[in-house]
């Protein structure tokens, strides 16, 4: 049974960064299950979209033109008084939906009943890798992919600079073919990936050492190798951005967090997760090198992208 994240309830929590040790580790799967929309599909889906490359699936024009761009971004306005929804509004509607699900971690884990083939959607594959999970921190993308190949030979090295992470990834993910790093992602060698998963972790790095990880982890990659990149991200607009974000706060609400703990963790968070603009990071993913980048999916203000090398 995943325990349930309280961390935030406790006021002195406010004045200390955000830190995944310990507290968090024990937490963790509840914490971003309800903290990050759509969570439980990013990460199967990202595994699915890995299993497919790995068994040779590619778009047919790879190198060619981007899709068009989205429509334009929602037009600022002043809501009339009275319409404008208030936070208290939200915040006392919040218990009227009850948000239950399952976690990415416990539905990788899981074998379905179905009878139809859930390995690597049905594709053969002779053998896999090396796969990088970079960020990895309790195994989850890394368990999913698992899941999907069965008993294919494949090697995946799973890694975190957070040790209370792994010691419990460790215990999750029981298996030979995985091998799980302490370290540092900026001083992981990752030659000859065929695929690397980065979910949630790029956010946390420096601004000023993005584009120079990204260019190595290309240099580094086989050609035509695969990045599955998830992030929060800002919007241009002033109107998207206030938009998403009080959505996303309202999401917190609706999944059982208070306003002292929405506060809190946002406050924890300030210093250490700085976020980017989706035009920002298919800019950065291209001057790294990436060939050919997609965003394949987007929920209010987070949003994950393909890039191959």
């Amino acid at each position: 049974m995943t325990a349930q994240d309280h961390i935030y309830r406790d006021p002195k929590k406010r004045l200390v960064d955000f830190a995944f040790d310990h507290a968090v580790a024990e937490v963790f799967p509840d914490m971003i299950r309800r903290s990050v929309p759509a969570y439980e599909t990013v990460v199967p889906l990202t595994a699915l979209l890995a299993a497919r490359h790995l068994a040779g699936a590619r778009p047919e024009n790879l190198a060619g033109p981007a899709p068009p761009p989205d429509p334009a971004p929602f037009p600022e306005r002043t809501e009339p008084p009275g319409r404008a929804l208030s936070q208290e509004r939200v915040a006392s509607q919040r218990h009227a939906t009850s948000l239950q699900q399952t976690t990415s971690l416990e539905w990788a884990a899981s074998s379905p009943d179905s009878g139809e083939n859930s390995s690597a959607a049905g594709v053969e594959l002779d053998s896999v890798g090396p796969v990088f999970d970079l960020g990895c921190s309790l195994g989850a993308t890394t368990l999913a992919l698992l899941h999907l190949l069965e008993d294919k030979p494949c090697r995946i090295v799973a890694v975190d600079n957070s040790q209370p992470m792994l010691d419990r990834a460790v215990r999750l993910v029981e298996d030979e073919r995985v091998e799980f790093r302490l370290q540092d992602i900026r001083e992981t060698d990752v030659s000859g990936a065929d695929v690397i998963f980065m979910n949630y972790v790029l956010q946390f790095l420096p601004p000023a050492e993005r584009l120079r990880l990204l260019t190595r982890l290309r240099k580094q990659m086989v050609p035509g190798g695969l990045l599955l990149l998830s992030e929060k991200i800002d919007f241009a607009g002033a109107g998207d951005q206030a938009f998403f974000d009080a959505t996303h706060l309202a999401f917190k609400r609706a999944n059982g967090y208070s306003e002292l703990e929405v506060s809190g963790k946002r406050n924890a968070l300030e210093n250490v997760m700085i976020v980017d603009t989706e035009e920002t990071h298919v800019e950065r993913l291209h001057s790294a090198g990436f060939a050919t980048v997609r965003t394949w999916f987007r929920c209010l203000n987070w949003a994950s992208f393909l890039a191959w090398a």
